[in-house]
């Protein structure tokens, strides 16, 4: 295992993903941006191709939806995003969001398996009845048109501040206080995996991937405010 303190490692991670994936097809790896989906929206205004996969180990303006700010705490967790040109209709990009959920949610079980892993709709992933991960997809519409689906997973955090200790959680929490820190190369992986073969269902057999969420749901059942 790579302790928290190594950084992430572009040779490391591609022999550990597949050569055929569509989903971090060219992958980018920064020691610091403003937020991942700025420099993933830049990318996309520079005809990229789609399937670019950016990382960054520190964030110093990570965002959440609602412009809520994200802590991204540098080499403890997965902060990346990924630039997209899907070929269907524009009118079906707003999926991509429950997809990302959906696919986000089997990584984190495929990397911790003693974990399960609920969403709590539409973009954030929960362990244990805490925050793990969330999502936020932002789009340019036309010709030139692209996809950005900002995704965060607090990995290797072993604490959060007071204001955050009863709402998040990461990977390494929910696997116990004594475990060591996980293989970020590893997680991420699993997650690109994941979304890699979901991906294909988005547009033909979106209605598994709802069935997925659903079932997922940490939501449904509950009075909520």
């Amino acid at each position: 295992m790579f302790n928290s303190i190594h950084s992430l490692q572009k040779e490391i991670l591609i022999q550990k993903l597949s050569p055929s994936r569509r989903i971090g097809s060219e992958l980018l790896i920064l020691d610091e941006v403003s937020s991942t989906n700025d420099a993933a929206a830049q990318a996309g205004k520079a005809g990229a191709a789609s399937g670019l996969a950016i990382f960054a180990e520190r964030q110093t303006a990570g965002r959440g939806r609602l412009g809520r700010a994200w802590a991204s705490a540098a080499r403890e967790g997965l902060w990346f995003s990924l630039l997209l040109r899907p070929q269907w209709s524009q009118a079906l990009w707003p999926r991509l969001t429950t997809w990302a959920a959906a696919g986000v949610a089997r990584g984190l079980e495929r990397a911790l398996p003693s974990c399960r892993a609920g969403i709590k709709w539409p973009n954030d992933i929960y362990l244990a009845g805490k925050k793990a991960a969330g999502i936020l997809c932002e789009s340019v519409a036309g010709p030139n048109g692209y996809a950005v689906v900002g995704i965060g997973v607090n990995v290797n955090q072993a604490g959060f501040p007071a204001e955050l200790r009863e709402k998040a959680i990461s990977l390494r929490m929910a696997a116990g206080p004594d475990h060591p820190p996980l293989d970020r190369h590893a997680a991420a992986a699993a997650i690109l995996s994941e979304l890699d073969a979901l991906y294909p269902a988005v547009e033909d057999r979106f209605h598994e991937i709802v069935a997925e969420t659903e079932a997922r749901s940490v939501l449904i059942g509950r009075r909520i405010t």
